[in-house]
């Protein structure tokens, strides 16, 4: 793809839990013009995290909150947090460059909620998105699977350019057991996925 160098090099936006962790990572290794995280949690959730952090709604979580305490948070309340802060979203947007690099996990309800609202809010502004995403595993459940599928629905019309690693492949070859290395596998699968798309002559 011709402006793939181009978005990841101006502009990555980390939008929810999995979409910043990945943002983060990928942000150490091209160093682009702008990093932005959208998300319902500003904690630095890793020592040395330099990133603009857009925080969606205003919901305080403690500093020790555990993931688990995280995970309840309602898809009601991400609608009110979206509807807070859209207008900084809007803000955000404008001040972007024209192609937009995205890194986004779909099964979540902040993401589910959230991207489909920046997708469209981009388009309206005459900007290119490219959506680089990945699928639940099995063990996730029923209902990231559904929520996954349901946003990728919403997004494929939105999306100027869209990408989705499969997961639940890459982790039955893998075979880890502990489900900390499988996670960091998989983010690591991912990048060198999108730098393998970046040098691929063929796009």
């Amino acid at each position: 793809m011709h402006y793939l160098n181009t978005a990841s090099s101006d502009c990555i936006l980390g939008i929810g839990g999995a979409g910043r962790t990945v943002a983060y990572k990928l942000s150490k290794r091209i160093s682009p013009k702008h990093c932005y995280i959208l998300d319902v949690d500003d904690s630095q959730f890793e020592a040395g995290l330099s990133l603009n952090h857009l925080k969606i709604g205003n919901i305080d979580f403690p500093a020790d909150a555990s993931e688990r305490i995280k995970m309840t948070i309602s898809e009601q309340m991400v609608l009110e947090c979206l509807f807070t802060t859209s207008t900084e979203i809007r803000h955000l947007l404008e001040k972007l460059p024209n192609y937009l690099f995205i890194l986004a996990g779909l099964a979540g309800k902040t993401t589910s909620i959230l991207l489909p609202y920046v997708l469209k809010q981009a388009k309206e502004k005459g900007k290119a998105a490219l959506v680089i995403t990945w699928s639940p595993l099995h063990f996730e459940g029923k209902l990231r699977k559904q929520r996954f599928s349901d946003t990728v629905n919403k997004i494929i019309y939105l999306a100027d350019y869209l990408f989705i690693q499969n997961n639940q492949s890459i982790a039955a070859q893998n075979r880890e057991k502990n489900l900390s290395r499988l996670y960091k596998k998989l983010d690591e699968t991912i990048i060198n996925q999108i730098e393998n798309l970046k040098t691929d002559k063929h796009e």
